[in-house]
């Protein structure tokens, strides 16, 4: 079988796993916010819009996280416990923003790339255990 046979095989085996699915939720949130934002800034200053648009997108990525990514019924419970993810999220983002440009010298460009893909699993992780309440081993990363 040749290379492109093999990779083309990969992605086909994990294309339904919780992960990608995550991820892909993540790309749908982050530009569905971003139009949120976009619309909001017609009525209202950047400030305002920032913080609806964000309070609006911890509500979508529950509702893709939980229709989507992990098949689960919705509940107010759950929903209300998910912001958590997000300020742990923010607060391990914060720490790694502080070692990757203070400690390890890169730039303050790079740094919250970096910061993004070092947070998605544990964001991924974080929100599995909020949302389906168990750690389930199945489609793991």
């Amino acid at each position: 079988m040749n290379a492109g046979k093999r990779i083309f095989s990969l992605l086909m085996r994990i294309k339904n796993t919780e992960f990608q699915k995550f991820i892909i939720g993540g790309v749908l949130n982050t530009l569905l916010g971003y139009a949120v934002y976009l619309l909001l800034l017609l009525v209202m200053s950047y400030e305002f819009s920032y913080v609806f648009s964000y309070i609006i997108g911890i509500l979508i990525s529950y509702l893709i996280n939980s229709i989507f990514v992990f098949r689960v019924s919705l509940s107010l419970k759950k929903l209300l416990s998910f912001p958590i993810v997000y300020l742990v999220q923010l607060f391990l983002g914060y720490m790694l923003m502080y070692v990757i440009i203070e400690l390890l010298n890169i730039n303050e460009i790079v740094a919250p790339l970096l910061v993004t893909i070092t947070t998605i699993p544990v964001t991924f992780v974080l929100s599995r255990r909020v949302i389906k309440g168990v750690d389930n081993k199945e489609n793991n990363i």
